[in-house]
């Protein structure tokens, strides 16, 4: 009984039809994508009405670093899903969750240092001389140290 439960836990990618299949595995992903941009549409929206242009112009730099973020992840993820799926063809269940536990500590720390990193140099010189190459106005600067800290 509990392999059955198992085998029904774990859907199999190959068989039966191509297009439900490959909507069904990809409906996870696309709905986290349109979560992330109405989240990102309203925080524009309300920034603006309640800061002005500087407050959504340190949303739209904040944006951009967890654009970076996001987009590391997900880079990490697909590198170690072609592992897991070359390990779950081969039967190797043990290396399989060993890429997943390596996987997982590895965004955790990527996280942790990239928010230790933002931390440190959030209202320093560093992030003030980087506004100013930007030709950002300096009373926004104020706030993109603030945001940047809560980021």
């Amino acid at each position: 009984m509990e392999a059955t439960a198992r085998k029904k836990a774990a859907a199999d990618l190959t068989k039966g039809p191509v297009a439900k299949t490959l909507i069904m595995f990809s409906l996870p992903f696309m709905v986290s994508t349109l979560l992330q941009t109405l989240y990102s549409t309203v925080d524009t929206i309300v920034v603006g009405q309640f800061l002005g242009k500087e407050g959504l112009a340190g949303v739209s730099n904040g944006s951009q670093i967890m654009q970076m973020i996001y987009m590391l992840c997900i880079g990490f993820a697909n590198a170690g899903q072609v592992l897991i799926a070359q390990y779950t063809g081969a039967k190797l269940k043990e290396k399989v969750q060993h890429v997943i536990g390596t996987l997982f500590f590895f965004t955790i720390a990527i996280s942790l240092g990239i928010g230790v990193i933002c931390l440190v140099f959030a209202g320093t010189r560093h992030t003030a001389r980087s506004l100013r190459i930007r030709k950002i106005i300096h009373h926004d600067m104020r706030w993109r140290s603030s945001r940047n800290r809560i980021l």
